[in-house]
């Protein structure tokens, strides 16, 4: 019995190997020369700020949210919904998001574009370039979240429209189940 079942582990690990084997273009960049340019990007940097500038927004929307169904919740309270948040921006490392954007890289990009692209970034104009995409990427959001804002009750009134003719459609299956 013991031997049938560490014959069965055996197989099972050997079929999962592939499974977690990474699949690299043959001109595929090496591990070091993404790890270089994301180096010269500043990628620890971006990761922090997109992760800060998501969290704030989401809690932004959670909070709003909150107070339009429960208007009189005290800051205490608030604060501990921005804690969670916090708490589940974080649950995937930096270190984890840069092993996992290295492998993204690798799969996509040549040793040739990585190599133009590190020249690039660590160029004076890569520099500015680099300096200026948090603003840039902000004004983006909020120019965005404006449109979409702006269209809000129109997109609210449109899906309302389609969920009452699918329950129209279909009355029993759009029915609560009970």
């Amino acid at each position: 019995m013991k031997k049938r079942l560490g014959a069965v582990v055996l197989a099972m690990i050997v079929m999962a190997v592939p499974l977690f084997a990474q699949d690299f273009p043959a001109n595929a960049p090496s591990r070091e020369a993404v790890m270089k340019l994301m180096e010269v990007m500043h990628a620890s940097e971006q990761i922090d700020a997109s992760t800060n500038m998501i969290a704030s927004q989401i809690k932004q929307q959670m909070r709003d949210s909150w107070l339009h169904e429960h208007p009189n919740t005290p800051e205490k309270s608030l604060r501990k919904i921005d804690a969670a948040i916090d708490e589940a921006m974080h649950a995937v490392s930096r270190d984890e998001m840069m092993s996992m954007l290295t492998d993204i890289y690798r799969r996509h990009l040549t040793k040739d574009d990585v190599d133009a692209a590190v020249a690039f970034y660590s160029s004076p104009a890569g520099q500015h370039f680099l300096a200026n995409m948090p603003v840039i990427m902000q004004e983006v959001m909020q120019a965005s979240s404006a449109k979409y804002e702006a269209k809000r009750v129109e997109i609210e009134q449109r899906l309302g429209e389609v969920l009452n003719h699918l329950n129209d459609e279909n009355p029993n299956e759009a029915a609560p189940k009970k």
